[in-house]
């Protein structure tokens, strides 16, 4: 049955899923303490099923500063909570199949660390990088760098 509170709880869960929470973390904590939630997110849970395998996927490699970083390929966006539990400060997804062969969408994710560095890195070489409050993604129509320059640039630059 859809009550008000399920409404409203879907819809703060969608604004957060989206990351269009203009509010900072305001809903996100709402929804942490809220008990009644009933929320049924179908592009979620088709990203959740791609990655639940993730953790034998990921391909593993240490910055100059020591942070472990993983790196996939996969088509969904999101899941940077599976590389975390798997001992990552940062990690990389890519999607290697944008339409044209020589352009790639990545979204970098990290926990805590300042990524404006590889963020200038990253504009010097390929103009239109964006950056979040905890990730950086490629321009909208993907990205000319090759997947070894991204590594090189989070293995100096982080």
């Amino acid at each position: 049955m859809l009550t008000p509170l399920v409404i409203q709880n879907t819809l703060l869960a969608r604004i957060i899923t989206l990351s269009r929470d203009g509010f900072g973390d305001c809903c996100s904590s709402y929804l942490n303490r809220s008990k009644s939630i009933c929320v049924h997110d179908f592009d979620n849970e088709r990203n959740m099923h791609e990655l639940r395998g993730i953790a034998g996927d990921i391909e593993f490699f240490h910055t100059k500063r020591g942070r472990q970083v993983g790196i996939r390929s996969c088509a969904s966006a999101g899941g940077f909570g599976h590389f975390y539990q798997a001992g990552c400060s940062l990690a990389i997804l890519y999607n290697p199949s944008t339409g044209d062969k020589h352009l790639r969408e990545y979204t970098i994710g990290c926990l805590g660390i300042n990524l404006t560095y590889l963020l200038d890195a990253l504009n010097e070489n390929d103009y239109g990088w964006v950056k979040g409050s905890s990730f950086i993604r490629s321009p909208r129509n993907g990205s000319t760098l090759s997947l070894d320059k991204i590594k090189k640039m989070v293995k100096n630059n982080c």
